[in-house]
């Protein structure tokens, strides 16, 4: 198929992350879901290629479990373009937020199965040559941006060939290998100290079993388990980077403590907890589609069905965010993360990721105080369920008795 008749055929594209060198997409072609990366406006165009052609080289030939091959790629209207074998709907930050949303955490074979998935990712990396630089691949930082999941929970790690993903605003900081943010080039020795970093970043997130918790929080250090953990942290974390162990060996590391904790890593267990955030995560909209949200004029409390009443007069915020979502369902529109930005914070200037941050984190509240299966994900923002029919009340009156 020529360049521009695959271009032709995507369809339904759903931002994922768009504050990158190379936005990230997910997108249809030929009916199959897909992981679309199209160079940012802000590239210069020369920049742009070169680090396309980059990504396309390492996605070639590292393809395999856990990094995508590549379909397709080509440029449209300057901008270079990859098509990748990834059916992804959602990046790691989705992933978390939504982890918080429902205050729930990551059983810890589950979240140890997800960040081994991510090391033998990175040492098949490792086992291969850049035909651009002749080093081995590696990324030499990992922040949840990089990590991008299908609706069964299947994980897909970007970074390989040029990392701007790296970077990006989430909700965990991005864990950096220090030699990396001083200017020099990521290698292996990088990654192991990435990973580790990620792991630690990770663990309030993580239903962690009590020993490993008591080690981690600095007790029990002559203790086995107390051994492991801190020598092997020491060699990663306090020696040069020259002289860090190996993937391979953290990779031992990390099983020994596994078996001293009684447990087990099970990436199965990962993408089944994954697939069951990211399933929660979609309204039932014919479960719903005679829904009633009674909601005051000025947005100080709202009511879905029977529920109970959530008074917000005070979050001037979310007030706005709601009801900027609904004045926009009253002309059957979607409301993207600018204007609820706009809405939420009129008149304050916001870097566009902090900007939609801010935006996920109001829209989350509402949902958590019962909106969630009224508000959608949709298009470039967020939309009232179809279905749900809002009844204005006046404020002063309260909702009707039911």
């Amino acid at each position: 198929m020529r360049e521009q008749s695959w271009f032709d055929a995507i369809t339904d594209p759903v931002p994922l992350r768009t504050a990158t060198p190379f936005e990230a997409f997910s997108v249809r072609c030929e009916q199959q879901p897909r992981l679309l990366l199209m160079a940012n406006t802000k590239l210069d165009p020369g920049e742009a290629r070169a680090r396309a052609d980059a990504i396309a080289a390492a996605h070639e030939r590292l393809e395999g479990p856990h990094i995508a091959g590549l379909q397709a790629r080509g440029e449209h209207q300057g901008r270079p373009w990859l098509l990748l074998r990834a059916a992804a709907i959602a990046d790691g930050d989705d992933v978390i937020r939504t982890q918080v949303d429902r205050n729930v955490r990551q059983p810890y074979r589950a979240a140890i199965g997800g960040l081994d998935a991510i090391g033998s990712a990175l040492q098949r990396m490792h086992g291969t040559r850049s035909p651009q630089t002749g080093q081995p691949y590696a990324i030499g930082a990992i922040g949840l941006a990089n990590l991008y999941y299908e609706a069964d929970g299947t994980l897909w790690l970007l970074g390989a060939g040029d990392n701007g993903f790296a970077r990006a605003s989430t909700l965990l900081p991005t864990v950096i290998a220090p030699e990396v943010a001083l200017g020099d080039h990521p290698t292996p020795a990088s990654d192991v100290f990435a990973l580790s970093a990620l792991m630690r970043a990770m663990v309030p997130y993580v239903d962690l079993p009590a020993p490993i918790a008591r080690v981690l929080r600095g007790h029990d250090a002559n203790t086995p388990l107390g051994k492991l953990t801190h020598e092997s942290n020491a060699r990663v974390w306090g020696l040069p980077h020259a002289l860090r162990p190996s993937l391979a060996t953290l990779d031992r590391v990390l099983r020994g403590v596994v078996t001293l904790l009684g447990e087990s890593i099970s990436y199965s267990a990962h993408r089944d907890f994954v697939a069951a955030l990211l399933a929660h995560d979609e309204p039932e909209h014919a479960a719903h589609e005679r829904a009633v949200l009674e909601l005051a004029d000025d947005g100080s409390w709202f009511r879905l069905d029977a529920q109970q009443t959530q008074r917000i007069a005070s979050r001037a915020a979310l007030r706005r965010v709601l009801l900027c979502i609904v004045e926009h369902a009253d002309r059957g529109e979607s409301c993207d993360v600018r204007k609820l930005l706009e809405a939420g914070w009129p008149g304050e200037r916001v870097d566009p990721e902090a900007g939609a941050n801010r935006v996920y984190v109001a829209v989350s509240a509402l949902r958590r105080m019962g909106l969630r299966a009224a508000i959608e994900r949709f298009d470039l923002g967020y939309r009232l369920v179809p279905g749900v029919r809002v009844e204005r009340r006046r404020a002063e009156l309260g909702p009707s008795q039911r």
